[in-house]
């Protein structure tokens, strides 16, 4: 579904392609989309006036919004499918302004950092074995699960550690869920009107 929105606009409607990143759990996604407000918008009104994507989607909120923006985070847009480790200590359940930008602050450092990593090292990909991790090629190629390995002609590692290499940057699924219930983060379809 993103994957049609993104690849539609970006052919028919832009002269700025959008560039991004979608971290796909069991149960939530963070989409940090890229591009010029024209083609955002353009991808935001597809999906929301599409009655099959709101029922696959479900609750969408925005978490922040940037304008101007130098430097693209992505080169262009890859799917990651992750499995992140769970938060050693319980949330504060202060439902407060605060407490949502700190649970904000941290997701969003957490997603940034997934994206350098993956952006700064040079990958290859191959078949999903037990990786937590696994990125999808970029939307104009046929989809497929993969994961990432080095590029380097090494063969993957089977060992744990190296499966979880980046488990640890991807944001808690609980952070997640605190967001979307969190009363202080806006709706989409409440934003985009």
């Amino acid at each position: 579904m993103f994957k049609t929105t993104i690849s539609a606009v970006n052919y028919e409607y832009c002269r700025e392609r959008i560039t991004g990143f979608l971290l796909i759990y069991s149960t939530f996604f963070i989409h940090l989309v890229e591009g010029s407000e024209d083609a955002i918008s353009k991808h935001l009104s597809i999906l929301l006036e599409s009655p099959d994507h709101s029922e696959c989607v479900g609750e969408m909120k925005i978490l922040i919004q940037m304008s101007s923006v130098l430097k693209r985070l992505c080169p262009e847009w890859m799917i990651c499918h992750g499995t992140p480790a769970k938060l050693l200590t319980p949330l504060d359940e202060n439902e407060s302004v605060a407490n949502t930008a700190q649970i904000l602050y941290t997701c969003l450092r957490q997603t940034y950092e997934s994206i350098k990593i993956f952006n700064r090292r040079n990958y290859d990909l191959h078949d999903v074995r037990k990786s937590s991790v696994s990125l999808e090629p970029r939307c104009d190629k046929k989809t497929r699960n993969t994961s990432l390995s080095p590029r380097d002609g090494s063969t993957p590692s089977t060992s744990s550690h190296d499966e979880d290499e980046y488990r640890q940057h991807l944001p808690a699924m609980e952070l997640i869920e605190a967001l979307v219930e969190s009363p202080y983060t806006q709706k989409l379809e409440n934003y985009y009107e």
